[in-house]
């Protein structure tokens, strides 16, 4: 999976990988259309900026590893089950 994310995104190695969310094009996305969701999964990536766009281009709900990661956190700091 990832060889081919890279290819699409022309990614050389992980070092791209963790500046590619910032310049990736959320038409990129456009493919999963027919899921229930994306997960952007990479703590490496810098996605808060570009999540708004994504889900807009995809008109599905968009969440990467750091935002989940976040959201649970909030959850249980507030005293509310995860």
């Amino acid at each position: 999976m990832w060889p081919r994310a890279w290819g699409r995104l022309r990614l050389r190695g992980r070092r791209d990988a963790g500046r590619a969310c910032g310049r990736t094009r959320p038409e990129l996305a456009a493919g999963f259309r027919t899921a229930d969701a994306v997960l952007l999964s990479c703590t490496g990536w810098h996605t808060l900026s570009v999540l708004p766009d994504i889900q807009q281009a995809v008109g599905i709900p968009v969440i990467s590893s750091n935002l989940a990661v976040a959201l649970i956190a909030t959850r249980l700091a507030i005293g509310a089950p995860p």
